[in-house]
C-alpha cells in the first residue's frame, strides 16, 4: 500500500467516525449491554473496568481495542494498539507510521502538542532510536485537548497518540498507539472518589 493510499484510509477513518458516532463507532457513555449490541465480537472482560472489544468500525492500522466501562457512566475511555510494524534501528518505518496517524487526526482536531524527547544521551546514536524508545528513554507522542485548541467535540476530552517498541531481539518492531480519554472520566474519578 502506498503512503498516499494507507494515509486516505486512515483519515477516512476519523470522517467515518465521527459521521456514524463516536471513535471507531463507539459513543461515551455507551452501557455494557449497549457493546454486546454494536460490537462484531462478545466484550471481553480483562480486569476492573477494561474490556476488550471488536468495535463496530474496525481500521487495518489497528489489532486490539479496549475499553473502559463504568456502571453508572458508561464507556469513557477508548484505545486502539496497533498491529506490529518492521522497522530499522533508526525506527523510520514506525516513525513514518505515526506521523501519518498525527497528521490524519490534526485534519479533523487541529492543533496538537507534540512529544519527542531523548532523556538518556548514551541513546543519542540515531542507529539506536528503536532501543531508546523500548528502553524509556526516548519518548514519542501527541496530545489533543482543550488547553492546545484543538477542535474536539464535547464528548472527547482528550487524545494522545504514541509510539512503542515490542521487539528487538527478532527484528526492531514498534507499534502505535491511540488513546482518547472521553469527557465522562472526570464523573467517573470523582464517583470513585466519593465511594473511598
Amino acid at each position: 500500500m502506498s503512503k498516499h493510499i494507507g494515509l486516505f484510509v486512515i483519515l477516512s477513518l476519523f470522517i467515518v467516525s465521527d459521521a456514524f458516532g463516536g471513535p471507531f463507532g463507539i459513543d461515551m457513555g455507551m452501557s455494557l449491554d449497549r457493546l454486546k449490541q454494536v460490537c462484531k465480537t462478545a466484550p471481553e472482560h480483562i480486569e476492573n473496568d477494561y474490556y476488550k472489544i471488536t468495535p463496530p468500525n474496525t481500521h487495518d492500522l489497528f489489532e486490539t481495542y479496549t475499553v473502559k466501562i463504568d456502571p453508572t457512566y458508561g464507556v469513557y475511555f477508548i484505545k486502539a494498539i496497533g498491529k506490529d510494524i518492521r522497522t530499522n534501528g533508526y525506527g523510520v518505518e514506525l516513525r513514518s507510521t505515526f506521523d501519518s496517524l498525527v497528521g490524519s487526526i490534526e485534519k479533523t482536531y487541529g492543533k496538537y502538542e507534540l512529544t519527542d524527547i531523548l532523556k538518556d544521551r548514551d541513546h543519542g546514536d540515531p542507529n539506536v532510536w528503536t532501543y531508546a524508545l523500548r528502553d524509556g528513554d526516548r519518548e514519542l507522542y501527541a496530545k489533543w485537548g482543550k488547553k492546545y485548541q484543538s477542535r474536539l467535540p464535547d464528548d472527547i476530552a482528550s487524545i494522545v497518540a504514541w509510539a512503542g517498541v515490542t521487539s528487538i531481539i527478532r527484528g526492531n518492531r514498534g507499534y502505535v498507539v491511540l488513546e482518547y480519554y472521553l469527557s465522562n472520566e472526570t464523573d467517573v474519578k470523582e464517583n470513585a472518589d466519593k465511594v473511598f
